[in-house]
């Protein structure tokens, strides 16, 4: 839906080279509401559709639910114990947690790694293991002593082979060599030491390479590889030797054909890319289509039209690549094209590159916005909102407000949150103030019926008053303070409260703490309070300051890494330094 979708609803809507040449918010919270995330809060930036009660107070991101495992403790010491399993369930460990975050020191590793692989005694199955582990938390610093320590195990040596091809080392570049000059040599050693030639090679490799590829008895997987391989060795003299493919009749010619080319510049060999983007299979044009944006502006931007209208959006996404490094006004044509793509990560990218032409090219792209807002298409006028919103021009918010009817979620959710960070002149919260009147008075009296995005836009345009302390509004937002059998809406009862405490943050008023302290402490077996609408209670009693809420805070607020544990923390600090 956008760059971060709100984190407290459903969504409503929302080459690789190898490939090719191969060719074959959150958990529920106790007995609260269930809140599913779809992207994370960055640092304290507002984001789309992101509640103010997220950053303010800046309690770090903890509504971000941790998608990333951390590592288990892992002694490395134990990789010298006495005792084979210690050993092997050490470096199982270390296989299994070296890429997760605290690992360790990896150095450390290393060292206790390549010491433990110099015992006589050790069994294959621990010396693998701990071959393994040293692939995965190496950076190619022991590359050579890896290769010598495995090279004689065919198992481990295969591992090792693949991270020396990611590492880029030379280590096992003679024995690559030998494979590839080898016939009889087993397919997948055939296949790890052309890639391995690929990656590391020299231009002596390019003649063993080309006699792969022209063999009639190479596989067809293998004469892919030799081709791609040859192609990453030279960035000239493979020009005819291509064309020799092209022109025939062979499997797979086409791919053949971009692979040698994929480092060459020069026209003839251009010409033959373009060949193969016009005429070969769709694997093959994906590649040339790729080669010709790398090595020719020109005859990328004559296909750049056609590529915009292609259904594959692998061409869609050139094509605005292809223009972000044209002419600007080109540029901003094909951007705008894309604010309606079919893909949300295409309409977000073009977004952004308007977003960066916006410097040089302000006044086409305050023109632009304008037009899009009064469009037809929502995809387009949702990315003009957001943009808006990022480049903070107020100008439009009388189009925001006109927008808050519109028929599509996207739309009148974030014309709101637009409206709540963009507006800044009293007839503008005024405007906003009415309208949420008509909505409140429809909960209140269940003469609409809401949906989900209806809630949101709500809860947004609530927080306006918080954000202005807009006294006006503190009769309506108590109104949504009652449980009142939740037909308030929650996201928009938690949304209300937090301004209050907005507004109410140097007043005394004992009996709105009190109302607050009932709404944290309402939790009955069945239907207990809103676990947002609590959290937000908390930190209105938190910005009032009074000593008096302590008590409640404490006995339900919990402890961290829990949002409301948060929540009291900061609350009871506020007490703290707190004279009342």
């Amino acid at each position: 839906m956008n760059d971060r979708a709100n984190t407290h609803y459903d969504s409503f809507r929302h080459t690789c080279w190898t490939q090719l040449l191969r060719r074959s918010w959150r958990i529920a919270l106790g007995t609260s509401i269930v809140i599913l995330m779809s992207g994370p809060v960055r640092g304290q930036t507002p984001q789309p559709l992101q509640h103010l009660w997220e950053v303010q107070p800046n309690l770090g991101d903890i509504w971000t639910p941790s998608t990333q495992s951390y590592s288990t403790f892992i002694d490395f010491n134990d990789l010298l114990s006495d005792l084979p399993r210690v050993r092997l369930d050490t470096a199982r460990s270390i296989c299994m947690n070296a890429d997760r975050p605290g690992f360790g020191d990896k150095a450390k590793a290393m060292e206790r790694l390549m010491t433990a692989l110099q015992r006589s005694d050790e069994s294959i199955l621990t010396r693998g293991t701990m071959i393994s582990a040293a692939c995965v938390v190496d950076d190619g610093t022991h590359a050579q002593q890896i290769w010598d320590l495995s090279r004689n195990d065919s198992e481990a040596s295969q591992e090792v082979q693949k991270g020396l091809i990611r590492w880029k080392s030379k280590a096992a570049i003679e024995h690559w060599r030998t494979v590839v000059r080898t016939p009889s040599s087993p397919a997948v050693l055939m296949r790890l030491a052309i890639e391995g030639l690929g990656e590391c090679g020299t231009s002596e490799d390019s003649k063993t390479l080309t006699e792969l590829l022209e063999s009639e008895s190479t596989p067809i997987d293998q004469r892919l590889l030799a081709a791609s391989a040859l192609g990453k060795l030279n960035r000239t003299g493979l020009t005819s030797l291509a064309r020799k493919y092209w022109e025939s009749s062979l499997p797979e010619r086409d791919i053949v054909t971009v692979a040698l080319l994929s480092q060459h510049a020069d026209d003839d060999s251009l010409a033959l890319v373009r060949a193969v983007h016009e005429r070969g299979s769709s694997p093959s044009k994906r590649m040339a289509a790729e080669c010709l944006t790398k090595h020719s502006q020109s005859i990328a931007e004559e296909f750049a039209p056609e590529w915009l209208r292609d259904p594959d959006s692998y061409y869609r996404a050139l094509a605005l690549q292809v223009a972000s490094t044209g002419d600007s006004m080109k540029a901003i044509d094909v951007a705008r094209t894309m604010l309606r793509d079919d893909e949300d990560r295409l309409r977000r990218t073009a977004r952004r590159h308007l977003h960066e032409l916006a410097s040089g090219h302000r006044e086409n792209i305050d023109a632009l916005i304008e037009q899009e807002l009064g469009g037809n298409d929502w995809r387009s006028i949702e990315q003009s909102i957001i943009l808006i919103a990022e480049l903070k021009d107020s100008r439009l918010c009388e189009q925001l407000l006109e927008l808050l009817d519109h028929p599509q979620a996207e739309v009148h959710m974030h014309a709101a949150w637009a409206l709540r960070d963009l507006s800044e002149s009293d007839s503008i919260v005024d405007r906003i103030y009415e309208k949420a009147m008509q909505l409140t008075d429809s909960l209140e009296n269940q003469t609409k019926q809401f949906g989900k995005s209806d809630t949101i836009m709500l809860s947004l345009l609530l927080e306006t008053f918080g954000r202005h302390k807009y006294e006006p509004a503190y009769k309506m937002l108590t109104r949504y303070v009652p449980k009142n059998d939740y037909k308030m809406g929650n996201l928009s009862r938690a949304s209300a409260i937090w301004s209050i405490g907005q507004i109410k943050k140097e007043v005394d008023d004992a009996e709105l703490r009190a109302s607050l302290r009932e709404r944290i402490k309402d939790l009955p077996p069945d239907r207990p309070e809103n676990y947002l609408v609590r959290f937000n209670c908390i930190l209105a009693l938190g910005e009032f300051g009074f000593k008096d809420s302590q008590e409640v805070v404490d006995q339900y607020s919990g402890s961290p890494p829990f949002p409301l544990g948060h929540a009291g923390d900061w609350a009871r600090e506020q007490f703290k330094n707190s004279s009342k």
